[in-house]
């Protein structure tokens, strides 16, 4: 008896999760929450260098990063030549609709996308990503994270190349496959790493992730944090492999329900009130709390169990499959005393000086704190 009651379990919660996936592909949409204009406002940044946060730096610093990045790609400089030419080709009618449809609601709080010029700059970038790349054609949340780039990127062949990059090298672009497989996936390994507490009430409450990850992990957690937040998990997600940069989604997510744990235990078995937590508490804190978030997210060495194939080839271009709606489901330390992140690929020392022309102990000199590993 015991072993039929564990099989209807198992297929009632089979149907559940089928059921969810089947709403994630079919049913709500990304939209921009905008709350934070004052964050939005702010003309400094905080800078991810491979394992060193540079603090209220210049957003120049960050411009330069990215551009030395692409630079210093194969596939950056290749999609920086091709971006004239992909432009001059004509998108898929179903794409250029679904876009011209996105690129108003994108970032409205942000300055650079209030203008004609700053949206039709977005539009562009995202028909060329859709032409080189039809395997994938154009999905929302593509449009926050392009918007990313060019927010912080004047070039625009640059930006699309360092979006490329991010798409293709560090393989983002699996959560946009139509099938949604590889989302589901980490969808998955998020449940399973959530805090045990927060994971039983959510699953007796029968939220499952679809409610609220596909937003940040879509946009790159862009479309409910400010631009910067976002910016940050790119730059360190640019300096990791593949691998890697499928973690740092998971290990930020993690993080904020560390945040959220007490405020969601304390709601138990209620369904609307946890998940306006989940929705609407992050969008209270503050820039040296996201960034305090943010640093102890890249340091954790939490486990993610990540399994994920890091190789890419180029699809030939060719017809372009029908752009995708994705659902937009219903989620205290000072920064001073916390570490940057402990792994990367990327040499700090060389790309700080590329970047800024001197080496780190000198950017505090331009009224940015340079925060280095123990290690280091």
């Amino acid at each position: 008896g015991g072993g039929d009651g564990e099989g209807r379990d198992a297929a009632r919660d089979g149907r559940r999760r089928k059921g969810a996936y089947h709403e994630l592909l079919s049913g709500l949409h990304i939209h921009r929450h905008p709350v934070m204009p004052s964050l939005e406002g702010e003309e400094n940044v905080d800078v991810q260098i491979g394992p060193r946060l540079f603090q209220n730096v210049p957003q120049k610093m960050r411009s330069n990063l990215w551009d030395s990045m692409v630079q210093k790609s194969e596939l950056g400089r290749g999609c920086v030549m091709k971006y004239p030419a992909l432009q001059a080709q004509i998108a898929h009618p179903k794409v250029c609709s679904d876009i011209e449809k996105d690129v108003p609601r994108t970032f409205p709080d942000v300055r650079e996308f209030s203008s004609p010029d700053g949206q039709r700059r977005l539009m562009r970038l995202l028909r060329s990503y859709s032409i080189l790349d039809p395997a994938v054609g154009y999905c929302q949340g593509m449009n926050f994270i392009a918007g990313v780039f060019l927010k912080y990127v004047e070039n625009e062949s640059v930006a699309f190349g360092a979006f490329c990059m991010l798409m293709q090298e560090r393989n983002y672009r699996e959560l946009f496959l139509p099938d949604m497989h590889k989302l589901k996936e980490r969808m998955d390994q998020l449940e399973k790493l959530l805090p045990r507490n927060v994971a039983s009430v959510l699953e007796e409450c029968d939220i499952p992730p679809t409610y609220y990850a596909p937003q940040w992990f879509l946009s790159c957690f862009s479309n409910e944090m400010p631009t910067a937040f976002a910016a940050r998990v790119v730059d360190c997600i640019l300096g990791q492999n593949a691998c890697e940069g499928c973690e740092i989604l998971i290990k930020v997510a993690l993080k904020i329900f560390d945040k959220l744990q007490d405020r969601i235990c304390a709601l138990h078995g209620n369904f609307e009130g946890i998940l306006k937590v989940i929705k609407n508490e992050p969008r209270k804190w503050d820039r040296p709390f996201l960034c305090a978030l943010l640093t102890q997210a890249f340091d954790s060495d939490r486990p993610t169990s990540i399994q994920c194939n890091q190789s890419f080839s180029v699809v030939p271009q060719g017809s372009v499959p029908p752009s995708r709606e994705v659902p937009r489901p219903v989620a205290d330390q000072t920064v001073a005393d916390q570490g940057p992140s402990r792994y990367s690929l990327v040499d700090a020392n060389l790309l700080a000086r590329v970047v800024t022309g001197k080496g780190t102990e000198n950017a505090a000199a331009d009224g940015g704190v340079a925060h280095q590993s123990a290690g280091d």
